[in-house]
């Protein structure tokens, strides 16, 4: 999806004269390409649940959702398209929701390991029991 955005001129970064902006006729300036880094990111992120899938018994989607509410957040400082307001004044609606999904990776990542640590030590993980 970014690299289309890349290509459609859509979801850049600010304007920048460093060796990293690549010029984009849409803007008319050069930019943080914040849709190329978001895009190796997640390829990055990808080999790394990939090695954790086969490797550990760590859930990979709340690590997913952890790790990228974690860059999400920190790439719409680099931003500059307007994506509107949201309920919490000084942050963009992307990071709103990266906060929401940090939490919830976080949530059920604990969650899981405390049902897991549980199990190894023979104590029941439902109420019921």
């Amino acid at each position: 999806g970014r690299i289309g955005c890349l290509m459609a001129g859509c979801c850049y970064g600010r304007e920048t004269d460093s060796w990293i902006g690549i010029y984009l006729p849409a803007v008319g300036a050069k930019v943080i390409p914040t849709q190329l880094i978001e895009s190796i990111f997640l390829l990055l992120l990808f080999f790394a649940l990939t090695a954790l899938l086969f490797r550990t018994r760590i859930n990979g989607f709340s690590v997913y959702l952890i790790a990228y509410g974690i860059f999400r957040f920190v790439i719409e400082f680099f931003r500059a398209d307007d994506r509107g307001g949201s309920v919490i004044p000084w942050l963009s609606p992307s990071q709103v929701w990266s906060v929401i999904l940090f939490a919830v990776g976080t949530a059920v990542l604990v969650t899981l390991l405390v049902r897991d640590a549980r199990r190894k030590d023979g104590a029941p993980t439902d109420a019921r029991q």
